[in-house]
């Protein structure tokens, strides 16, 4: 598993593979809170990092090479 991948695991951010470019998965952040709890509303680019929720805009970008993460809101799981 390459380390981008890694870093959106640990954001909760669960990726199936790096074969795809582009990914739409369940946004941690706001899946909880949805009627639809499997709604896949996270776009994520697995080269770039880059990631955003079309429903509650929790966006963000992990890099691979320093281990910064840079993100519009952090949230905090209860």
């Amino acid at each position: 598993m390459s380390t981008l991948i890694s870093k959106l695991w640990a954001l909760d951010i669960e990726v199936k593979s790096a074969n795809r470019k582009e990914q739409k998965v369940k946004c941690p952040a706001c899946s909880h809170t949805r009627r639809n709890k499997s709604d896949k509303s996270l776009s994520v680019n697995i080269e770039s990092g880059v990631y955003n929720c079309h429903n509650c805009g929790w966006k963000g970008k992990v890099f691979e090479d320093d281990g910064k993460h840079m993100g519009k809101d952090a949230y905090k799981r209860d």
